[in-house]
């Protein structure tokens, strides 16, 4: 079964901002965090500007660190975890 998506986030939001369909949002993550099996309705992209991203797709887990780009498609079911 599919989670629904989620309406807020696990980190901090530091800045918000929409340019045309465009959402671009900065998140800090102070301490680890865990978001279980969820799907977004947008196309994902993260840039991970400090710490470390981890995202599982099905059996496959990946990290990513200062500098990595990452991109989901819409409604890819997937977790994430987030390090400082």
């Amino acid at each position: 079964m599919r989670a629904t998506e989620p309406d807020k986030p696990v980190g901090t939001v530091l800045q918000y901002s929409r340019i045309g369909a465009f959402k671009f949002v900065q998140h800090s993550y102070p301490h680890v965090a865990k978001k279980d099996g969820h799907a977004h309705s947008w196309l994902h992209l993260s840039i991970v500007q400090e710490g470390y991203y981890g995202r599982k797709l099905g059996s496959t887990f990946k990290t990513y660190g200062p500098g990595a780009v990452s991109f989901l498609p819409t409604n890819e079911e997937h977790e994430d975890l987030y390090a400082p």
